[in-house]
């Protein structure tokens, strides 16, 4: 676009003949210099995939968490959904099996991921509430946040958000169903709880206590420390000194590497904490 505006600039100025356009090299007019730029995010590609295209291409932003899910029993398809013919007319899904299935009242529990907020006012006393679009893997389902529970859900609601969703099926004769949200929690994968309890894992520290004067015994814990080459810090409590020493080495603390301790420290004095 840059490179059009220059040319009609400059045709304008008369600066172009007849020739020119004929002339350029075909190189120059087919080779743009792209920016360096790092790629995508997963969640922000499929965000990008949707807003262009109108669905997800690449993949969903629930597929890491479909194992989670899997434990709940509704799914959006469910919810008997209505099209508006173009007379004005509405007609049913074809989805009649599993809208029997569901009943006003019924309570509900799903995973997915907010897609569009309304929010709005009461007509009778002004009081915030919402409208949650919410899209599972299946479809989509309307959900209601009323003044009641809008207070505390409120900080739970953002766009784009995955969570697992709580609520009573509204099931009216003259409308479509919708869902009454009363909870609203967050999710995380097992990717995300991995790295939390990795994380945990290595802010553990392995605690020794020994007379560390006694060359004879330190010299038989450092050869077993060093035969544990791992991420953890060890540090050495000094029974005669009562001073702390910290070991220059991290070590990977697993059973066999307490049993070989245990064989020359009382238990007591091994903790790993």
């Amino acid at each position: 676009v840059e490179r059009t505006n220059k040319d009609k600039k400059a045709g304008s100025n008369g600066q172009i003949s007849m020739f020119d356009t004929l002339l350029k090299d075909e190189q120059t007019l087919t080779q743009v210099d792209y920016p360096d730029i790092d790629e995508f995010t997963e969640s922000e590609k499929l965000k990008k995939e949707k807003e262009i295209v109108g669905v997800y291409v690449s993949g969903h932003p629930l597929d890491k968490y479909m194992k989670q899910f899997s434990q709940y029993t509704f799914k959006s398809t469910m919810i008997k959904k209505q099209d508006e013919t173009a007379d004005g007319e509405e007609m049913p899904s074809d989805e009649e099996d599993e809208e029997s299935d569901i009943y006003d009242g019924m309570q509900v529990t799903f995973g997915g991921i907010i897609t569009d907020i309304k929010k709005m006012f009461t007509k009778k006393d002004s009081r915030e509430m919402c409208i949650l679009k919410v899209e599972d893997l299946y479809g989509e389902v309307d959900c209601f946040v009323f003044p009641n529970n809008y207070k505390n859900l409120k900080p739970e609601i953002e766009l784009d958000k995955v969570a697992i969703f709580n609520g009573k099926i509204s099931k009216k004769d003259d409308m479509t169903s919708s869902i009454i949200l009363e909870s609203i929690s967050g999710v995380e994968t097992k990717q995300e709880q991995t790295k939390v309890e990795d994380k945990e894992e290595k802010k553990k520290i392995l605690w020794l206590k020994f007379d560390n004067t006694d060359q004879e015994l330190k010299d038989k814990i450092i050869k077993i420390l060093e035969n544990y080459s791992g991420e953890t810090e060890c540090r050495i409590l000094c029974s005669s000194q009562n001073k702390v020493f910290r070991f220059e080495r991290t070590v990977e603390v697993n059973n066999l590497l307490l049993y070989e301790l245990e064989t020359i420290l009382p238990e007591n004095n091994i903790k790993f904490v």
